[in-house]
Parts: structure tokens; sequence; C-alpha cells
């Protein structure tokens, strides 16, 4: 079977949709208005507008709203308009919740993918318009960008995130216990994993936080060289093995899963069947 940039699409937009039929939008309607720090566009709405936003009718609307668009760009019909209309409705959603938190590594990246996505569909637009006989064939050289330029995408993320560390953490970063702040912090927020408290967990076998503050610098320098991972095979195994036990450890002990973003990493697998495979 060969891969296509309809299996990219129903993956990336899949990986999407889980999270917004997961996520409890409305509730963000209870906290007072005051702690909302408006991002991106939302900054540039007046007031009442925002209030507007914030309301509990209109963030049940706009997940599902959201989940429409994400299923109808998974669908495969008109994916250019569908992409376009996830790509504004993902924006306002993802504005609204980091206004209440932080921008992170996670979400950002994967609501980058939303937009590259659409741009390659709306390139396909203009390919079939300009030149309809060519465009199976272009089709195919345009599959192979977006199945490479994703993938890439999200590790440079990865990079910059370890580089990050490097240069404005330093060798203080790693030998602090910036992590233990973080995992007790975090213990007080609601668990992903109902009875699950990683502050005595770690009370009872505190090497597992000696293990877990060692093997940091080592994930912090494989974020480093993850877009190696596009041209070294063998590198894309240690970043496998490497990141899947740090993205247990950061769920069960800091309460931050970022499935989504390392779950589109996973694609760097793909990439070098999608350049070898014959076009058809």
């Amino acid at each position: 079977m060969r891969l296509t940039r309809k299996h990219l699409e129903l993956y990336i937009f899949g990986i999407w949709a889980l999270s917004v039929l997961f996520d409890p939008l409305q509730v963000l309607s209870r906290l007072p208005f005051e702690v909302f720090e408006p991002v991106g566009v939302l900054h540039f709405l007046p007031e009442a507008v925002r209030r507007l936003l914030l309301g509990e009718t209109f963030l049940f609307a706009l997940k599902a709203a959201t989940l429409a668009s994400l299923v109808w760009a998974m669908a495969g019909r008109a994916v250019w308009p569908a992409g376009l209309t996830a790509s504004v409705l993902l924006t306002v959603y993802q504005g609204i919740v980091r206004g209440f938190g932080t921008i992170n590594h996670d979400h950002l990246p994967m609501l980058y993918a939303v937009y590259l996505l659409s741009l390659f569909s709306l390139a396909d637009e203009a390919v079939r318009r300009r030149d309809p006989g060519g465009f199976a064939a272009r089709r195919a050289d345009l599959d192979r960008l977006a199945w490479v330029s994703i993938p890439a995408f999200m590790l440079i993320a990865y990079s910059f995130l370890g580089a990050y560390r490097f240069v404005f953490g330093g060798p203080a970063l790693f030998a602090s216990d910036a992590l233990k702040q973080w995992i007790l912090r975090n213990a007080h927020r609601e668990m992903y994993f109902v009875s699950w408290d990683p502050e005595a967990f770690l009370a009872a076998h505190p090497w597992v936080y000696t293990a877990v503050k060692t093997g940091f610098p080592a994930v912090t320098l494989v974020e480093f060289l993850a877009p190696l991972c596009l041209f070294v095979r063998p590198l894309r195994w240690v970043f496998l093995g490497v990141m899947i036990p740090f993205f247990f450890l950061n769920t069960l002990l800091m309460n931050i899963p970022f499935w989504q973003n390392f779950m589109s990493c996973l694609l760097v697998f793909a990439v070098p069947y999608v350049l070898e495979e014959p076009a058809r």
C-alpha cells in the first residue's frame, strides 16, 4: 500500500479530533475572567468580545464546530476548505486554552502541522487548475514533500526545546532540582490516573527521581539531535527508545502528557518508505 497525503491527513486531523473530543473546553467558562491573558489574535479583540468567547455556550459551540471541521477534513472531500476551517477554529480554540495556561511545545507544533496540511491542499488546487494533465505526477511529489516536511517540523520543534535548555539552563539546570519542583507542583492538580500520587511514590522510591534526574541531560541531547532522525536510521530507534520512557514518566510524575506531539514525531519512521517507493 502506497502512503498518500490522505493517510497523513487522517493521522494529523485524527490526533486533533481525539484531543478535542475528550477536552472539557466549556469548563473554562467557570474560571474568573480576570485570570485570562489573551494570546495571539485574541489580544486585539475588545474585552466585550473576549467575554462572549469565554461563555459556556460559545465554548461548547466552538468545541462542536472544531470537531466537525476535523471530521470534515478527515472525510477527504473538499480538503482545503475543511483544512482552512479547522485551522481557524483550532487557532481560536488554542488561543482560549493558552490564555488560561501556558504556551507549550506540545500543541503549537501540532497546530502548525494543520496549517501545513491546509497549505498543501491549496497547492493541490492551484496545480489542478493550472496543469490538469500533469496533476497526478505533481500530486505524488507534493505528497512526498508533505510526508517529509511535517515530521521535520515536529523534530525541529523538539530540537529548539533541547537547545533552549542547553543555552538558557546550562549545567545549573541539570544540577538543580527543577524536575522535583515541577513534580511537586503538578502533583496537586487533577491526575490523569485515578488515585495516583507521584509525591508519595517518590517518597517511597527516591531512586526513581535520581534516575530521572540523571537521564534528563540525555533526554535533552536526544531532543536537540532529533532532526537527524530524518537522515540517520539508528538515531530514529534511539529517539524512540528514549522518548517512550520519557513520555510515560512525564505523564506519571509531572502530569504532563504530550502524546499529540510524540505521535506526530513517529511519522519519521514512514519518511524513508515514502521517499523510496515509486510514484504511481
